[in-house]
């Protein structure tokens, strides 16, 4: 029973030990094609379009349907 509980013991060790505490925060996003520009107002295609809303964030955004405050405030 001793020597079953050490094992148990010694095998969460090993666990605990190989979790790694300082993980990457890089999340990678990968697209058919280039953004052409990264200006808001001048995208027209959808990689530019879609790395836009990933950067810039709204004046308001949408809940169920209505407004609420994004960057504005009320």
């Amino acid at each position: 029973m001793k020597k079953k509980l050490s094992m148990i013991f010694l095998l969460l060790v090993m666990a605990l030990l190989s979790v790694n505490i300082y993980a990457e925060t890089t999340v990678t996003v990968a697209q058919n094609a280039d953004a052409k520009t990264l200006d808001p107002t001048a995208s027209n295609d959808v990689p530019s379009h879609r790395v836009t809303l990933q950067i810039y964030d709204n004046l308001v955004d949408r809940d169920h349907g209505k407004l609420v405050p994004g960057l504005a405030e009320s």
